[in-house]
């Protein structure tokens, strides 16, 4: 009777034997079908201005599903926005986010001859997951728009655009940061953290306006431009850790990328980045203008030439007309870049603008002053030049002093406001 007590028991013991072998088989068939391949992609510049800087996106890759391999893309906006060059000058700028099938976000690339970098990262199962968890909430905060693109054999590709917006912030909250911040994120959340490198060594310092310049110096007016807009915040100086905790722009988050380690609190250590691999491009790579012979040193060191050459001669009659056209264009171009400017320091909400001492001889005032000339030509002497000159001598001051770096042609500009200062005396001499 015993015998046959025990033996009941024995199928109740094979079913959870059997049933708790099913769920490990069950989790494990899980645990492959969620495994996820994480990738930082870095698009090379291209041609177009808003193109200079390059693009950062995030590759989530399921590796059981291949349909399921998608790129996501901080940097979404579109130009066909009511006033969309106003509002980027005025800093309201609008982006979103976006899910791309991974072929189409490539193919893209590849067709415009920009080389598409791909860094696969080695991070756990967790910190993979928690990554695409985190960039799927995202996307799915106020819902999406979708849109699908048929390819033949290769079946859909998808673009899924977020419906919020954010303030897109070059220097501090862009595409490379957000991509940045949800790696991160996601290690630190599974008790881990990054050791970014230094790259050059701890001594090395870096300024957001030195970095950019690394991007725009084949473009010699482009960096001009760029110059005259930043002002003195861009010039704080950083240590490389530092600029590694704000990259913003790509080429250098891939560079910190592939030398920083992921720590655990363990204590064990290991490189964030797996494997870097060149994604094949379709058209060939993206070839930038020649830059013009008349770089704006050149057209600086003309503009004090001639200033020179007319300050001296002015006292003779005949170049009298001469010099006061001079004068009237130079203050027109000081005046509507001034004009320019000024809307930037008050208006935008772009950081790293507002504290431009360029106001000191590029304001709105040479516009008005030209009515103020006008009136003083008719006595022989303009002592309105010396107004010019002493913020001439201001701007020359803080230079060297440090308190901002201003493009080489500008100081040009502020000699040419110097001499042209000279004139009443070259106007009292007699011939």
């Amino acid at each position: 009777m015993k015998m046959s007590y025990r033996l009941l028991w024995l199928p109740v013991l094979l079913l959870m034997f059997f049933s708790r072998g099913v769920s490990r088989v069950a989790m494990a068939q899980r645990v492959a079908d969620d495994t996820v391949q994480i990738s930082l992609l870095t698009c090379a510049p291209g041609a177009e201005i808003y193109e200079a800087y390059g693009h950062t996106a995030l590759r989530v890759n399921s590796l059981a599903r291949p349909d399921d391999d998608y790129a996501y893309n901080f940097g979404w906006f579109s130009f066909s926005e009511p006033h969309f060059a106003w509002r980027f000058i005025l800093g309201k700028t609008a982006y979103t986010m976006a899910q791309q099938s991974f072929p189409l976000f490539v193919t893209d690339y590849a067709s415009q001859g920009r080389r598409v970098t791909e860094q696969r990262l080695a991070l756990t199962p967790q910190e993979a997951l928690r990554v695409r968890r985190g960039l799927l909430d995202t996307l799915a905060v106020a819902g999406y728009e979708e849109r699908a693109y048929r390819q033949g054999n290769f079946g859909a590709w998808y673009t899924r655009k977020a419906r919020w917006r954010y303030h897109y912030s070059f220097l501090y909250d862009n595409c490379t940061t957000r991509a940045v911040r949800t790696i991160t994120d996601a290690i630190k959340a599974e008790g881990g953290h990054l050791e970014w490198p230094s790259l050059q060594g701890s001594a090395q310092q870096l300024t957001q306006r030195a970095m950019l310049h690394d991007y725009t110096a084949a473009s010699p007016w482009g960096d001009f431009g760029q110059n005259l807009m930043l002002a003195a915040e861009t010039d704080k100086i950083y240590t490389a850790l530092e600029m590694a905790q704000l990259s913003f722009l790509p080429y250098y988050a891939l560079d910190y990328f592939d030398k920083a380690l992921v720590c655990r609190a363990d204590g064990s250590r290991r490189p964030l980045v797996a494997e870097t691999v060149e994604i094949p491009m379709i058209a060939p790579t993206v070839e930038l203008p020649t830059p013009s012979p008349i770089t704006p040193v050149v057209a600086a060191v003309v503009l004090l030439a001639v200033a020179i050459v007319l300050t001296w001669q002015e006292r003779r009659r005949r170049w009298v007309r001469l010099a006061f056209a001079f004068d009237l264009l130079t203050m027109t171009l000081r005046g509507l870049v001034g004009c320019l400017l000024l809307i930037l320091v008050l208006w935008s909400l772009h950081p790293g603008v507002h504290h431009n001492w360029l106001l000191l001889i590029m304001s709105p005032l040479p516009l008005v002053g030209i009515a103020v000339k006008c009136v003083l030509r008719r006595r022989g002497c303009d002592y309105y030049n010396y107004l010019p000159a002493v913020a001439a001598l201001l701007l020359l001051a803080a230079i060297v002093a440090g308190v901002q770096r201003v493009p080489t042609p500008i100081i040009f500009v502020a000699c040419t406001l110097l001499v042209r200062a000279y004139q009443p005396y070259a106007l009292s001499r007699k011939v």
